[in-house]
């Protein structure tokens, strides 16, 4: 995306004919990341985001795209659940009332050429998600509509750990060693600027009295936290859960609930993991206890 937004790009994509747009397919389990790596994206290369949930939209999608600015991401989420609009003998099999709900459906061709047809502006990036990418119409995805398929998957023990090590981050001690000369006016100008504010600084802390530091929660290293010990705990926090089981947003949530004390979180890892395998049990059944469940019926009909 970093390449793709430089100004020589765009002169590349001219000389070469072809419109200058960049398509994104981002799929995986939920939880997985994908929403949150678009925001970061929009962070990063100071873009506007832009979401559409073309599942509810019922306006002129054309006239909606018009509005959004030519440089910016376009987020398109779970476009494996839009229900699009039925056509042609799909549609003469509904019943009237089926066909009514389908009428005020987006159709896939107006949703398309919204956003790469020829009257489309350029320079936007489309970001589409989706949980099960088999399901989508090959012309909604097909190369040239979308130029990068990235997958997405429950956290790795890596990810895991690094996780922890990002949530418990010990600040960063500064040097205390003379900057290396200068090697320009100008960054002698700016360093001389930075020493004035910095002395100006000084003497208004003088005036006032700095803030307690230690009575900042967030400040692990005041609660006699350091490297090691952490890097121990994060070791251990990574053991307490199973491989590519867990999506990152479970994971941060345990993080967050014990945001000021690791060793907690590191105690409660294990039960946390056992109530969300209960959890899902629930919700979204296993394949396999799918599978059994499908046997015993099958053998119970037998019976009977």
């Amino acid at each position: 995306m970093n390449k793709f937004l430089l100004p020589h790009t765009q002169e590349f994509y001219a000389k070469l004919g072809q419109p200058y747009r960049r398509g994104y397919l981002f799929y995986g389990p939920p939880g997985s990341g994908k929403t949150s790596l678009s925001q970061v994206a929009a962070g990063k290369f100071g873009l506007d985001i832009y979401q559409i949930d073309l599942g509810r939209f019922s306006g002129d999608i054309m006239s909606a795209m018009r509005y959004l600015p030519q440089r910016c991401i376009l987020l398109l989420e779970d476009i494996d659940r839009t229900d699009f609009q039925a056509k042609g003998k799909e549609l003469g099999k509904r019943t009237d009332r089926d066909r009514i709900d389908s009428i005020k459906k987006l159709s896939l061709s107006t949703v398309l050429n919204a956003i790469d047809g020829a009257g489309a502006a350029e320079g936007r990036v489309v970001i589409m998600t989706c949980n099960q990418p088999k399901v989508l119409d090959g012309a909604l995805i097909r190369p040239g509509r979308i130029d990068v398929k990235q997958e997405f998957s429950f956290a790795t023990h890596r990810e895991i750990k690094q996780l922890f090590l990002n949530c418990y981050k010990l600040p960063e001690k500064k040097s205390l060693k003379s900057p290396k000369s200068p090697d320009s006016k100008a960054e002698r100008k700016f360093r001389l600027i930075i020493s004035r504010n910095e002395f100006k600084m000084t003497l208004s802390d003088d005036k006032e009295q700095a803030p307690n530091v230690s009575d900042d929660p967030s400040n692990i290293e005041n609660k006699g936290y350091d490297h090691e010990q952490l890097s121990a705990y994060a070791q251990e926090f990574c053991n307490a859960f199973p491989d590519k089981e867990l999506p990152a947003s479970a994971i941060t949530s345990l993080l967050l609930q014990h945001r000021y004390n690791p060793k907690t979180a590191v105690e409660n890892a294990p039960e946390y993991v056992r109530r969300y395998k209960e959890f899902q049990k629930v919700t979204v059944p296993d394949k396999e206890v799918q599978k059994d469940n499908e046997v015993m019926e099958v053998a119970n009909e037998g019976d009977d």
